[in-house]
């Protein structure tokens, strides 16, 4: 099973800042590692802190199971505190819930390849935000 490349590593200050996603409620938008989305009102802020493991299965091998990539996020809805939750790309927990808002993550890419490791900067999450309202 695969680790991402650069996931020990809990120092960001050598990497770019990379700029805000603002998105909307109910419709699905992409985050890099340290990136940061606001969505709807009252706002949601998301942000992908790190990948904690991938087992996904390569594209080049045949694998019993499609493994299962977990990532960290750091949620903030309106005035809450914030929470910091793992998500998996396969087995559960998908989504969390938090003051009727659920955050879901749809997707993870790249797809990881036996013979290439996934630079943690490489890592998107495709995610979207529902409003139970």
């Amino acid at each position: 099973m695969a680790a991402p490349a650069a996931c020990g590593s809990s120092s960001t200050a050598s990497s770019p800042v990379l700029p805000s996603v603002q998105g909307a409620t109910n419709r699905e938008f992409d985050l890099a590692v340290g990136q940061r989305a606001t969505v709807g009102a009252p706002s949601v802020f998301v942000r992908f802190d790190t990948v904690t493991a991938d087992s996904r299965c390569p594209i080049d091998a045949l694998c019993v199971w499609a493994g299962d990539a977990a990532l960290r996020f750091t949620i903030t809805v309106g005035d809450a505190p914030s929470k910091v939750v793992d998500l998996h790309s396969f087995i559960e927990p998908r989504s969390v819930t938090d003051a009727g808002v659920t955050v879901e993550l749809l997707r993870v890419t790249p797809a990881t390849d036996s013979r290439k490791p996934i630079a943690l900067k490489d890592y998107r999450a495709r995610l979207i935000v529902r409003d139970g309202n």
